[in-house]
């Protein structure tokens, strides 16, 4: 199985790995460690306004997809540079890194969609068919974006966990990921 791993805005690929470590662990046990990860970091440089609490906690460099209040073609740049990754079965994205999955849904055609606490500031509004699972944190302070990002898909499957704009900390949301990827791998 070949999966995408999107990280969020002003993060990395090494911060997605930190974050999913124990969903990368799990889904590893579960398929005998015939997963192929591609973590890629977003393609374009982060150096102002970095949250504070990134900063304390991991080293730059960081990465985002897009700038939310500003275009610059970083969108493009960061779309041009996922479709290199063809073949992909499964996309697991966190934050920022939903709204590449959903843009990207129709050029990679993966098998399903995995977004944790989502969020989408791009306005173009078109449905996907492709099965998808969103995991919103209750106490996220943006969880009305992750909730509008469930929108664009048909027929979302949506969990709440007990976090806030995180990877769930509950073992129940994890068993509904790998229940979600059996049902749809």
């Amino acid at each position: 199985m070949k999966i995408l791993g999107l990280h969020g805005y002003q993060t990395s690929s090494s911060i997605f790995k930190m974050q999913g470590r124990y969903l990368m662990s799990l889904l590893n046990k579960k398929y005998n460690q015939k997963i192929e990860w591609i973590i890629p970091d977003a393609p374009n440089l982060s150096n102002n306004n970095i949250s504070p609490i990134v900063k304390k906690c991991f080293k730059p460099p960081y990465y985002h997809w897009y700038r939310t209040n500003e275009y610059n073609n970083e969108l493009d740049k960061s779309i041009d540079y996922l479709k290199q990754f063809k073949n992909i079965d499964g996309i697991i994205s966190f934050s920022q890194g939903s709204c590449l999955s959903y843009l990207l849904s129709d050029i990679l055609n993966p098998k399903f969609i995995i977004n944790i606490c989502g969020v989408n500031n791009i306005k173009n509004k078109y449905q996907i068919e492709i099965p998808s699972l969103h995991l919103i944190g209750k106490e996220d302070p943006i969880k009305f974006k992750s909730v509008l990002l469930t929108e664009n898909y048909i027929n979302p499957y949506i969990i709440y966990h007990k976090g806030s704009h995180s990877f769930p900390p509950d073992k129940e949301s994890y068993q509904e990921i790998i229940n979600f990827i059996e049902k749809n791998y």
